[in-house]
């Protein structure tokens, strides 16, 4: 419960275009809700599949600049998205994408870092989920390393 706390209270101070608004949450019953603004066309994984797989490179840049203005306002707010993909970024009526579903999100304060290292690597995280994002809107299919290691685990 404490960890919900600590998100909700991250969520309740987000304030930005490419931001999902967060309207509040409550627990009724065992059950968690949480309110968020609408985005009209889904995911950016929902909005690939119904236009058939394919977005323009127009697109492709229109939404890793808003990917990337959401994220440098986590950024700069101490906060990291933790879990940046395509089902957590929700494209809305006006084709803005907006971050959401910081169900893992760490917030950083200030008090409890270690140190500025430490907040650099999950920045940097961040940032490789980023590039892993850009290049399966661009391919459509999920980045693999031709070394596949699933065998020797």
């Amino acid at each position: 419960m404490r960890q919900f706390k600590q998100e909700i209270q991250v969520l309740s101070q987000l304030r930005h275009p490419n931001i999902l608004q967060y309207y509040g949450s409550e627990i009724v019953e065992d059950q968690l809700n949480v309110y968020l603004e609408y985005a009209h066309h889904g995911s950016i994984d929902k909005y690939i599949k119904e236009r058939l797989g394919t977005l323009t490179e127009s697109v492709v840049r229109t939404f890793t600049y808003d990917i990337v203005t959401g994220l440098a306002s986590l950024h700069v707010n101490n906060s990291i998205h933790g879990d940046l993909k395509g089902a957590n970024l929700f494209v809305d009526a006006s084709g803005i994408v907006r971050l959401a579903d910081f169900g893992i999100a760490k917030h950083l304060i200030q008090s409890l870092m270690v140190n500025n290292y430490s907040m650099n690597l999950d920045r940097a995280a961040d940032m490789w989920s980023l590039g892993h994002t850009i290049t399966e809107m661009i391919t459509v299919k999920l980045p693999r390393s031709e070394y596949d290691c699933s065998s020797h685990i």
